[in-house]
């Protein structure tokens, strides 16, 4: 009788994780036809296609944790375009980074090995770069107080354990693995970096919260 009532809560669990990833993608979906509709009513030469990058993200990210693959891709690749055709001359790494990121897991559960090794190039390429220039892992920021340095470091661990937690997203080990290894480069960096911290935090924040409702 136990074991039934244990059956019966863990079948309801997946489904209310189910109708929440149900309602996540309609809410996204609704997001990105609103925003196509107030840009339509903008002058084309002042158009802001990047706000659809981060919607069309977001999206892909729910489609990645419900196992559409095909549709996650399709939703990275539409954002990463919105983002980089925006006349506003800038785009946020941090969002580049969940966009690559998206695309290495998705390709990888697809088998489409090239795409997969592109993906994890753009990747490596952002996180090389994240943190400030100035703060380097030998000579962290002047600024830095004790308290700071010790709260920056548990901050650091804490996003790159979510950050690691995404890597295990991947089908094949070897791609888990290089992964694994640019997170360990990354919260080594945020340990001495506020910069590549909040970084770090950025890139994880979202997708760990779709995958714990699941």
């Amino acid at each position: 009788m136990i074991f039934r009532f244990v059956g019966m809560a863990m079948a309801f669990s997946g489904m209310l994780a189910a109708a929440a990833l149900e309602s996540s993608l309609l809410e996204e979906s609704q997001s990105i036809a609103l925003a196509y509709k107030e840009l339509r009513s903008i002058v084309p030469e002042r158009q802001e296609e990047g706000k659809l990058a981060p919607l069309y993200t977001a999206r892909g990210e729910s489609y990645l944790v419900s196992g559409l693959y095909a549709q996650a891709v399709a939703d990275f690749e539409a954002g990463y375009d919105q983002l980089v055709s925006s006349w506003v001359g800038f785009y946020s790494d941090a969002l580049l980074f969940r966009i690559f990121l998206g695309e290495v897991i998705a390709y990888d559960q697809l088998g489409m090995e090239d795409s997969c090794r592109h993906a994890l190039a753009r990747l490596s390429s952002i996180a090389c770069d994240a943190g400030c220039s100035d703060c380097l892992e030998e000579s962290p920021c002047p600024d830095d107080s004790p308290e700071r340095a010790v709260a920056r470091e548990q901050a650091a661990e804490e996003a790159g354990a979510r950050l690691m937690q995404l890597a295990g997203l991947a089908l094949s080990s070897e791609v888990q693995q290089i992964l694994s290894g640019l997170t360990d480069a990354l919260t080594e960096r945020a340990h001495h970096c506020c910069d590549a911290c909040a970084f770090l935090s950025e890139c994880s924040a979202q997708l760990i919260a779709k995958l714990e409702v699941q």
